[in-house]
């Protein structure tokens, strides 16, 4: 019986001593890591986000509005997900904020409100403006769509967050000891159960393409066309791609555009522009890091540029809007 304790603390003490060196190499290969600068960089832009969104009632990151208008102002609303929040990038350089300072460059009386948080769909964005967008006067509405947008709770997805927090509540011992360890051999394991982040996303979208989400989305699409028009705005939908402007996110927005304009919307599909505009530049310059795929600020200047030349020529809105002396 000794000798059974004595060999089962050997093991103990060789299992630990092992996780011990394996979470000393891999912290020596996270600093050897070019990325690594990378994502801290990230990590500081998403707290200073994260800063800035709390102190909004909404979780913006935006300016705090008030409800009412200014006397003579011309307003804009854009609603919008994490393009529109400013995932991976100073808030500053959220198109929908570079939008606002593109046309205060040419009108005198006219404020952009962001009205964007990370994972929210078309669906979120309705829920919004009908329970609380409505209490804001504001003059023409723009809807910021990517290809993920026509979730509407039908599939559940297990994102990268939800990951850690799996792993953080089921493994919190080890976590403790040996974080990157246990992070690894927790990511493996939701790996082999539920396929790899990239293969669960695409099953995922492809969920969301089918014809009968696609019906249902297309309903959400006429009641936000109806809140429109209840509200007595103006209503386009801005159609902006990502860093990819073939396979998955051109098929993606050739479903979407059909399904748009037959709910009577305003459709500003950006893709077509952004694939001549940006024709043989590395994506690294399009996107906001190389651990983060959103649009970085070449894209969101091309965005507001594009958005903003597109609203000037609307009859409703340039009435509104008195240019600077």
């Amino acid at each position: 019986m000794r000798g059974r304790l004595v060999n089962a603390a050997l093991v103990a003490v060789s299992l630990l001593a092992a996780l011990w060196l394996a979470e000393q190499v891999m912290a020596w290969r996270h600093a050897a890591d070019p990325l690594t600068e990378a994502r801290k960089r990230d990590r500081e832009l998403r707290l200073r986000s994260h800063r800035l969104a709390k102190q909004h009632p909404f979780g913006f990151t935006d300016l705090v509005r008030t409800e009412a208008r200014a006397p003579g102002a011309y307003r804009i609303a854009v609603l919008g997900d994490s393009f529109i929040w400013g995932s991976g990038i100073p808030h500053e350089d959220v198109w929908s904020h570079r939008l606002e300072e593109r046309l205060r460059e040419r009108y005198a009386n006219v404020e952009v409100l962001s009205w964007g948080r990370n994972g929210w769909s078309t669906l979120d964005q309705l829920a919004f403006l009908d329970e609380h967008g409505r209490a804001f006067e504001f003059d023409w509405l723009i809807v910021g769509l990517v290809e993920n947008d026509p979730d509407i709770g039908r599939f559940a997805r297990i994102n990268a967050d939800a990951r850690l927090r799996w792993i953080d509540e089921n493994l919190a011992l080890p976590r403790r000891w040996f974080p990157r360890v246990t992070r690894l051999a927790g990511g493996a394991w939701l790996d082999r159960v539920h396929g790899t982040q990239n293969d669960e996303y695409q099953r995922w979208l492809d969920d969301l393409y089918t014809p009968e989400n696609l019906a249902i989305y297309a309903e959400v699409l006429r009641d936000l066309a109806a809140l429109a028009r209840e509200l007595e705005v103006g209503l386009t939908v801005a159609m902006t791609p990502s860093n990819r402007f073939e396979g998955r996110t051109a098929n993606a927005f050739a479903k979407l555009e059909p399904l748009v304009r037959n709910a009577g919307i305003d459709v500003l599909n950006l893709l077509p522009a952004a694939r001549e505009r940006f024709d043989g530049y590395p994506d690294t310059l399009l996107r906001a890091s190389p651990v983060n795929g959103h649009p970085g600020p070449v894209m969101t200047q091309f965005f507001a540029d594009e958005v903003a030349a597109y609203l000037v020529e609307k009859p409703g809105l340039v009435a509104g809007l008195q240019p600077r002396p």
